[in-house]
C-alpha cells in the first residue's frame, strides 16, 4: 500500500510543513483527488489523524507516519547530494 505516492508525498508535505487544513495540501503540487484518496488511506493505515479545525478537517502525522516523514526527507537529500545540489519538489 505505501508504494502509493499519493500518500508519502501527503506524509512528506506534512513531515515538512507540518500539520495543516487538507485543502491546503494541493498548493504543494497534488492533485485535490489525490490528497482526500491519499488522505484516507494514511488514516485508515494509522500515518495520519485527522482532526476538526474550524470549518475545515485538518491532518497531522501520527507517530508512525513522522517516522516515514523522516526516512523520505533522508532520501531526498542524499537524492539532491547525487544530483549536485538541484531541489528536488
Amino acid at each position: 500500500m505505501l508504494a502509493k505516492s499519493g500518500v508519502l508525498r501527503v506524509i512528506a508535505i506534512l513531515f515538512e510543513h507540518g500539520s495543516m487544513p487538507i485543502h491546503r495540501i494541493p498548493r504543494y503540487g497534488v492533485g485535490v483527488g489525490t490528497v482526500y484518496k491519499s488522505a484516507r488511506e494514511a488514516t485508515m493505515l494509522g500515518l495520519v489523524k485527522p482532526y476538526n479545525c474550524g470549518n475545515s478537517i485538518c491532518l497531522e502525522l501520527t507517530e508512525k507516519g513522522r517516522k516515514i516523514g523522516e526516512v523520505l526527507q533522508k532520501l531526498l537529500d542524499v537524492l539532491e547530494e547525487a544530483l549536485g545540489g538541484m531541489r528536488i519538489a
